[in-house]
């Protein structure tokens, strides 16, 4: 008698639209269950920083619920919220498929290899250090259009697609999560609670060398056995077919009419970095330096305008999945915003560290404030919500003001990398058109080994007493 086996059906995980609607839906779920309530905000007529009363929680009539129709409306509204940075990601993506289509990019990238050919195994931590010192001075979105390079390097280089972006991504992470000169959550943080900006930099800078050296370690380990065995790749079947490809691909010739684009392209690097911190500039600015990059290489190939009509809407068309996934993810926030069940939130991790050991409301803050990273993906957004509501707690349990600013940024960095509603990360793995559950599966390690050693500096920061202020 033959035993039939019966093949158990694996696991998939959900697409990410998919996962993103659930949590929409359990929003309107938790909004008839979680009651409605706020704080008073004022806005403070010097800093203009919008300031919450820690006092004055309330609980307010519960809003109408949601309606299919109101569902639909927070998608759009969500999709509205996030407009200026999907219209940045969309130009500065029709100037990356300029680069790809007149095989910059890969001529560019072959040179580089070629040149690095005795030193590829460190590669991704060179790629790393990069994007741990733009994280650090507070680079988030602007960083965008630097994770399709970055991935394409390493991906030429013989390396799989999600340690490719992970070297950008991570690195990203662990500059954010260090802050050192991070104007966005730190400086605004430290503003916020009356202490002089940046104060503290030696402990963060400490701070940031010791995950950087956590993260390399990983990522170099990871990249050196998959280069032995590709078949340990997380996406072992597209990792081997990329093998074989490049095997029988030849590096184009890196001509002038690339090297300039290139070069240009630099050039917009540059000045992304320089003009925020220098000129005031925001995304507008940013955006009109790959527009301007863009009539450059139209000029120098000479290529047909409606060509290059063509040719831009090809790689806005590459990014529109991106683009559902920002609008998705701000709708979750819109659906809280409308049940008023935001500040209710901040209300019970107020009540639950009452009477709490401080070692103990230290692991509680930046667990609630991690999880809180879930809902609210924005460090400024954060900032501006949560810090106002944590300073008289530390005045109470007479825990120092710079101790909570290292909480919450320890708490909030890392983990907005690897939560399905950070825009940021599902625009950068669109850009790099990864998967958001291949890179689950190569990031929840890393990000895990950065929050326990995120953990440990607090207790080091709150052992050390850290201050003065």
């Amino acid at each position: 008698m033959e035993h039939t086996k019966i093949k158990k059906k694996r696991f998939e995980m959900p697409h990410v639209y998919i996962i993103l609607m659930s949590m929409m839906l359990l929003v309107i779920i938790m909004s008839f269950i979680v009651p409605s309530g706020e704080y008073v905000r004022t806005v403070d007529p010097v800093t203009e920083n919008t300031i919450v009363d820690p006092d004055s929680y309330h609980t307010v009539e519960k809003p109408t619920p949601t309606s299919p129709l109101g569902f639909g409306v927070a998608i759009y509204n969500g999709a509205m919220n996030a407009a200026s940075i999907f219209f940045q990601i969309i130009m500065v993506c029709g100037t990356l498929e300029f680069l790809q289509t007149t095989g910059a990019f890969e001529a560019g990238v072959g040179k580089l290899v070629n040149t690095f050919s005795n030193h590829i195994s460190l590669l991704p931590a060179v790629i790393l250090l990069i994007f741990t010192i733009l994280g650090n001075i507070g680079m988030q979105d602007g960083c965008l259009p630097l994770y399709p390079i970055a991935a394409g390097i390493m991906i030429r280089a013989g390396y799989d697609k999600v340690s490719a972006v992970g070297a950008g991504i991570l690195g990203e992470a662990i500059g954010f999560s260090g802050g050192a000169l991070n104007m966005f959550t730190v400086g605004i943080s430290q503003e916020i609670l009356g202490i002089p900006i940046f104060s503290g930099f030696s402990f963060r800078l400490m701070a940031s060398t010791l995950f950087y050296i956590v993260t390399v370690s990983y990522l170099l380990w990871y990249c050196k056995r998959i280069r032995k065995d590709p078949t340990k790749s997380v996406i072992a079947d597209e990792y081997i077919n990329q093998l074989s490809t490049q095997k029988e691909s030849e590096s184009l010739p890196l001509t002038w009419q690339r090297s300039v684009a290139l070069i240009g392209l630099l050039i917009a690097v540059i000045l992304q970095g320089y003009g925020p911190l220098k000129l005031g500039w925001g995304i507008a600015e940013i955006t009109s330096l790959y527009v301007i990059l863009t009539f450059v290489i139209v000029i120098i190939f000479k290529i047909n305008p409606n060509k290059a009509c063509e040719i831009y809407m090809e790689g806005a068309k590459n990014i529109l999945p991106a683009a559902f996934v920002l609008a998705f993810s701000n709708a979750i926030l819109v659906l809280m915003n409308n049940a008023k069940i935001i500040d209710t939130a901040i209300h019970t991790l107020v009540q639950a560290l009452e009477g709490k050991e401080e070692i103990g409301i230290l692991i509680i803050l930046f667990f609630a404030i991690m999880a809180f990273e879930f809902l609210v993906s924005s460090g400024t957004g954060k900032a501006m919500l949560i810090m106002p509501i944590l300073k008289p707690i530390g005045q109470i349990i007479n825990m120092s003001r710079q101790l909570i600013v290292v909480v919450y940024q320890y708490a909030e960095g890392a983990t907005q990398y690897i939560w399905p509603t950070s825009g940021t990360l599902l625009a950068a793995l669109g850009l790099c058109k990864v998967r958001y559950q291949d890179w689950v599966k190569f990031a929840w390690k890393p990000i895990l080994l950065i929050t326990l050693t995120n953990i440990v500096m607090v207790i080091l920061a709150y052992k050390l007493q850290i201050g003065p202020f």
